[in-house]
């Protein structure tokens, strides 16, 4: 049975100055990475995701996108060695991957906010639970020219 309160999970980031930061890099990255090696995945990423509603109440989870996450293998094999690879401390969640879309460079908007808005700056309603940060479009050539 699937519990309802977990159906649409809150989803937080991880700040900076979590010491998580450097227990992932240190310990856990290489093994996550490891585990995943000969896997189709679109992303791996540690959030504080859960049923809570502020970020103290979501636990620091593993997410990981993937093309084929119906199939028994992440289950069966996948999930426990993350969970082992994870000594445990990080809820371990699969998801399955979507097809990414893409929106054509609009720099107007960027340039009708003002001179003090910069790149990588965040923004949304003072106070709000959630924001977005703006960057830059890229356009990525493979290195055949596709």
């Amino acid at each position: 049975m699937i519990d309802g309160t977990y159906a649409k999970p809150e989803t937080f980031p991880i700040s900076r100055e979590d010491t998580l930061v450097a227990i992932w890099e240190q310990h856990y990255r290489k093994k996550v990475h490891s585990v995943l090696k000969d896997t189709l995945r679109q992303s791996i990423n540690v959030f504080n995701r859960g049923p809570g509603l502020t970020i103290d109440e979501c636990p620091k989870t593993l997410v990981v996108h993937v093309w084929d996450a119906n199939n028994e293998y992440w289950w069966a094999r996948i999930v426990p060695a993350l969970e082992e690879a994870c000594e445990r401390k990080l809820q371990v969640e699969i998801l399955q991957a979507e097809e990414l879309f893409s929106s054509e460079a609009d720099t107007t908007m960027i340039d009708e906010l003002g001179p003090n808005l910069s790149l990588g700056a965040r923004c949304g309603v003072e106070g709000g639970l959630s924001s977005g940060t703006l960057g830059p479009y890229l356009k990525l050539n493979s290195l055949m020219g596709v």
